[in-house]
């Protein structure tokens, strides 16, 4: 006897693609699922999630039929505090998504967007075959936990949303798109079910409604997410990740992380996000590139508000080190923010002693004076990756450039 196929309600970015219309026809394939299945495993790195913490849950792939189940069993074997699970999914079935969510809360788990890199794991088809299997092992692998490139889509934003306390990071993505209803065979077939059957999909909308609300999330994140096709997704801005209560810190930053390390003149960047009640959030960038006669530039690039006046003095400052960024270049539109935001740019150039100083004292600051009431504003930078930056920009700019390094 053939076991029954499942109907259900199919959330995930990856089985359409992440950008752009797809079509598909009714009653046809939409996938043999075109990622893994839900991999879950304990990674361990110093420092690898955050302050103090060095151990994380990484959840990757699909939620496919038996997810939420063998969640529930992995978790068995924390007797006390659950470490945080961090997501890198494209979604998958939107019922399993729910009911990983709402187990998170039963928990009191925390989680969060990112990318967990095994350093067992080596590019290339091989590669990718050897840490799957690492992966499923069973054991804690070594490894660090990245932001940039991370992104929790569709079904997998529903599950983040069940956590008691849900962090994403500056440059992570959270897509939403409208559900569709699905038939799920035991082979792993999903099929679309006919336009008729669709009209059941407004009952699980409420559901759905139902269930955002007992997270405390604003209900107006499904009505953002269904005025989007199913075979498309739209990437929540951070206003909108504030605005929505899904994370409403006050205060945010990534690690400095260097972009494109194995080129000849490589760069490194930090973002911030500042939370201001009701003037909602704002993302600030810092860059770092290689600059001639020995220094480094640093790129400092704000949120202009409108009708705003640009800060008449902006210093960066690294223990007794004191530097006056230039005055600001003409707004620009910043790839990868809110594109609807203009930015303003500034620049100075520093010696590598000036990194040093930052590095000794835990923290680079970047303080803005202005007219406003509350000047100057401070930004306290942590120095998290910043010696594994200054040192990849050592051995990439040009020789005199950093030979005074030491």
């Amino acid at each position: 006897m053939k076991a029954p196929a499942l109907l259900t309600i199919a959330a995930a970015v990856g089985l359409l693609g992440m950008r752009g219309p797809a079509v598909a026809n009714p009653n046809t394939d939409l996938s043999v699922p075109r990622f893994p299945p839900l991999v879950l495993y304990v990674a361990r790195g110093a420092g690898g999630c955050g302050d103090g913490c060095d151990e994380w849950i990484a959840a990757e792939g699909g939620f496919d039929i038996g997810s939420a189940q063998r969640l529930r069993t992995f978790l068995t074997q924390f007797s006390d505090r659950i470490p945080p699970i961090y997501f890198q999914s494209p979604g998958g079935i939107q019922e399993e998504a729910i009911a990983i969510g709402r187990l998170m809360r039963e928990r009191g788990v925390t989680a969060g967007v990112g990318r967990t890199l095994p350093y067992g794991c080596a590019p290339g088809k091989d590669g990718e075959d050897r840490c799957l299997t690492l992966k499923r092992s069973g054991l804690p692998l070594a490894g660090e936990l990245q932001s940039t490139g991370a992104s929790c889509s569709s079904a997998c934003v529903y599950a983040l949303l069940g956590a008691q306390v849900r962090l994403v990071p500056p440059d992570a993505r959270l897509g939403v798109h409208a559900s569709r209803r699905v038939r799920v065979y035991p082979d792993g077939r999903v099929t679309r079910l006919p336009g008729d059957d669709q009209t059941q999909l407004g009952q699980a909308t409420n559901e759905l409604k139902q269930y955002v609300q007992e997270m405390g999330i604003d209900v107006g994140l499904i009505d953002t997410a269904f005025k989007t096709k199913f075979s498309d997704a739209y990437f929540l801005t951070r206003n909108e990740i504030v605005q929505f209560g899904i994370d409403t810190r006050t205060f945010q930053e990534t690690r400095w992380t260097v972009l494109d390390s194995t080129s000849r003149r490589p760069s490194v960047f930090k973002l911030v996000v500042e939370t201001h009640g009701d003037e909602g959030a704002t993302t600030s960038l810092i860059q770092l590139a290689c600059a001639n006669a020995g220094e480094i530039q640093i790129g400092y690039v704000r949120a202009a508000a409108p009708n705003e006046i640009a800060p008449a003095l902006v210093r960066a400052i690294a223990g007794d080190h004191r530097m006056t960024f230039a005055r600001p270049g003409p707004a620009v539109h910043v790839t990868g923010l809110d594109n609807d935001t203009p930015y303003e740019p500034r620049s100075l150039s520093a010696r590598p002693e000036f990194f040093e100083a930052a590095i000794s004292a835990g923290s680079m600051v970047i303080s803005e004076s202005s007219l406003r009431p509350d000047s100057p504003h401070v930004l306290r930078l942590a120095t998290a990756g910043l010696p594994e930056a200054i040192a990849t920009l050592r051995k990439s700019c040009r020789p005199q450039s950093m030979a005074s390094a030491r």
